[in-house]
């Protein structure tokens, strides 16, 4: 995360060390340590005694952590997406492939597994669909992003 060292950047511009900082912020200097490690974040209070101390916005001061926060939530929304689609579409083809076997052999009695199989497959459509809802997604990013 950037906020670390941006923090530590403030901090040495304003020439102080991290116990005079600490002193500033009511916490302790190993608070300030972890912080400056990016070992712990600081809460809203303190990033907004922080922006004041500092004289900088809070946008400066949290802009590349929050750029970063949504590059992990890209992500795992892109491997619930990958996982959902990858689901939904096998079980369509294990439906398809075994469609004619499983009714011959087990007559009417082949629909429960195979009604069973198409209700997952159903599910993970909409989990897919809630997905590209939720992310503003178009259908052919989905099939740039399964490819890659």
């Amino acid at each position: 995360m950037e906020l670390g060292k941006r923090i530590r950047e403030y901090r040495t511009a304003a020439k102080w060390n991290q116990d005079e900082f600490a002193e500033k912020m009511f916490v302790s200097r190993q608070t300030i340590s972890n912080w400056g490690n990016d070992k712990s974040y600081p809460d809203i209070q303190s990033l907004l005694l922080i922006s004041n101390l500092f004289d900088v916005s809070l946008d400066q001061l949290v802009k590349g952590d929050i750029e970063t926060m949504q590059n992990v939530i890209n992500e795992k929304d892109v491997k619930e997406l990958n996982y959902y689609a990858r689901l939904m579409i096998m079980g369509m083809i294990i439906i398809a492939i075994t469609v004619y076997p499983v009714l011959s052999s087990w007559g009417l009695l082949g629909l429960i597994p195979l009604g069973a199989l198409y209700a997952v497959s159903l599910w993970a459509a909409f989990k897919v669909e809630a997905i590209k809802k939720n992310n503003d997604i178009q259908s052919s990013h989905i099939a740039r992003s399964l490819h890659s």
